[in-house]
């Protein structure tokens, strides 16, 4: 009796300390000093600030890069990972040329204000679409998402629910409930967690094209959680393995000629 009642105790322990702790977890935000912004400005002078304001009037901050090749062009909206401030990605993302892009921080992320989370990161994914919809040098039947890692399940949700043309995940989890799942096998994960990030339950009904990109030794988004979510994807898919990395060490330049492919065929 005393060793199920100590085992209870670690068990009872051990789910409030989640409960409590989730956030920290799982969200790390980076700010951004303002050498930082400084060094942005100087070095991409191309690249515009935004200020944005969501539903419950927080401000979100990032950039947009306009294509400098055409005066109204496709674009890309990008979504970081849970420990990325964006700003280091304007340069990555002017590789896909004949694109512009838009890409912004979390709430608490950079300059961006507010507290992260799943409700606030989706509600936010759809106002950065709609503002990058109307702009005029934009077309607005070619806006395609990028999402990296936690920062897929926002560029899915906004897939699910606005005309997206194109999906690029890198290193998506199925769900973040079901890592969690495995790191926490004896802990009633489904009813404790606040931020499950469920892509899987929404990839069967969204119907355009999509490209996985799974580093083969991701040991924090292990490839079969990706396949999974691939697996179930309900438009057109494609999977490209990154032969050697971990889940930290990819770079655009990893995919880069497929990704241009995908977007442009």
């Amino acid at each position: 009796m005393h060793v199920i009642a100590v085992a209870l105790g670690i068990y009872v322990f051990g789910s409030a300390y989640l409960f409590f702790a989730q956030e920290n977890l799982l969200f790390f935000p980076q700010r951004i000093s303002v050498e930082r912004l400084e060094s942005v400005k100087k070095e991409f002078p191309e690249a515009e600030e935004l200020n944005l304001t969501s539903s419950d009037g927080i401000g979100i901050h990032g950039w947009f890069v306009k294509n400098s090749e055409n005066s109204v062009a496709p674009a890309i909206i990008y979504f970081g990972g849970n420990a990325e401030e964006v700003s280091w990605m304007i340069p990555e993302l002017k590789k896909f040329k004949g694109r512009s892009f838009a890409a912004f921080n979390y709430r608490g992320y950079g300059l961006s204000r507010g507290t992260p989370g799943e409700k606030e990161i989706f509600e936010d994914s759809l106002i950065i679409y709609d503002y990058v919809s109307s702009r005029k040098d934009v077309r607005k039947d070619d806006i395609s998402t990028v999402g990296r890692s936690m920062g897929s399940a926002a560029a899915v949700y906004l897939a699910e629910n606005r005309p997206v043309k194109k999906t690029l995940l890198v290193g998506p989890p199925d769900s973040i409930e079901n890592i969690a799942k495995e790191m926490f096998p004896y802990v009633a994960v489904s009813i404790i967690i606040k931020h499950p990030f469920d892509s899987l339950s929404r990839a069967p009904n969204i119907h355009t094209p999509a490209l996985f990109v799974i580093a083969e030794k991701d040991s924090i988004v292990k490839p079969e959680h990706s396949l999974r979510l691939a697996l179930a994807w309900g438009g057109e898919k494609d999977v490209l393995i990154i032969e050697g990395k971990d889940h930290n060490n990819v770079v655009v330049d990893d995919y880069l000629a497929r990704g241009t492919e995908f977007f442009e065929e």
